[in-house]
């Protein structure tokens, strides 16, 4: 496992210095720059996705009060007000799922109604955005795929250690190199190059937002 992660899975090397950023890098938005940061997509992307959308002019964010017979609850309506038709499909993606489908002008949803729905269209996202990130060079090789090839060995050890765990030495070797595999499967994307510049680019605006 480690020889492999050495040929295919490091990272080739930054320049060792974190310099703050303070513009979010051009031609990526806040769902593809998740995805190579932390080469995995994450929920929180999504929601910060919705906000993104509202800055660029494309939904109208407006807070509902409700009261209640104790306090009062807050939630979220959405409307659709600018042609979406340009976007990058994993921003479309996000859309589909708050109006399940039906994004044309003057629609409208609210966030409660939709959170659901929208955490079972991430895996729709990483789907999108793992050969499309590849393709662009921010990767070697498809992320996802990387990372299955070292999953699926794990498994069929998993499995096969416990059917004869009744051999101690043969059946615990198996179950510990099961649970390696499974570590390293985390560890197998590889950025390329321009996937690795772009990393320290984002960590340099994450430190700029933190500050």
């Amino acid at each position: 496992c480690y020889r492999k992660w050495r040929r295919e899975g490091r990272d080739p090397k930054g320049k060792g210095v974190i310099i703050p950023e303070y513009v979010s890098p051009k031609n990526l938005n806040v769902l593809s720059s998740s995805y190579i940061l932390n080469q995995n997509f994450a929920p929180k992307a999504a929601s910060a996705g919705i906000i993104e959308l509202a800055v660029q002019g494309y939904l109208r964010l407006s807070e509902i009060k409700k009261k209640k017979l104790i306090g009062s609850s807050t939630d979220y309506e959405l409307e659709v007000v600018k042609d979406t038709t340009g976007l990058p499909k994993e921003q479309q993606l996000i859309l589909d799922a708050l109006f399940d489908g039906e994004v044309t002008m003057g629609s409208k949803t609210t966030v409660s109604s939709q959170k659901n729905k929208l955490y079972t269209t991430i895996q729709q996202v990483s789907n999108h955005l793992a050969p499309s990130l590849t393709a662009a060079g921010y990767f070697r090789a498809d992320p996802q795929k990387a990372r299955k090839r070292f999953v699926g060995a794990a498994i069929a050890m998993l499995v096969v250690g416990f059917i004869v765990f009744f051999l101690i030495p043969v059946g615990i070797g198996l179950v510990l190199s099961a649970i390696i595999a499974f570590v390293f499967s985390a560890l197998m994307p590889a950025r390329t190059p321009q996937g690795v510049e772009t990393r320290d680019y984002l960590l340099g605006l994450k430190e700029y937002i933190k500050m």
